[in-house]
């Protein structure tokens, strides 16, 4: 059990502090934040920018969540891009190339990254021709 300080108290006490509820239990997002291990600011800001609660407790910490996303659903579960480029083990901005280009989710998600590389130039060296 965790202890609470004199800032903690009179944060609980104000009478403008937004209060969730997520499975029955209600907290501040600054309690939310401190139980979920996140800056109040950075969940204050990914609810802001349309996320729901129940993806928030299961969202990993360090997304960046600096540009505004809607969630995507795909195989029956919804999530915002940046996770779905975790899971999926995609670039982030492989992804929203491909979305902006007009491809559909499915088409996005599943198409094969393409890697390039460059040949190798064995025994060439610039400066002995």
């Amino acid at each position: 059990m965790s202890r609470w300080t004199r800032d903690d108290m009179a944060h609980f006490m104000r009478s403008d502090v937004q209060m969730l509820t997520h499975d029955g239990e209600t907290l501040s997002i600054r309690a939310w934040a401190k139980r979920l291990g996140l800056n109040p600011q950075t969940l204050a800001k990914r609810l802001k920018n349309g996320w729901t609660l129940a993806t928030l407790m299961t969202a990993p910490k360090d997304l960046r969540t600096y540009r505004r996303e809607a969630e995507i659903e795909y195989q029956g579960k919804s999530q915002v891009l940046d996770a779905w480029a975790i899971e999926l083990g995609i670039n982030i901005a492989t992804l929203r190339s491909r979305l902006r280009s007009g491809k559909t989710v499915q088409q996005a998600f599943t198409e094969p990254v393409q890697t390039k590389r460059r040949p190798r130039r064995h025994g060439i060296n610039r400066y002995f021709p």
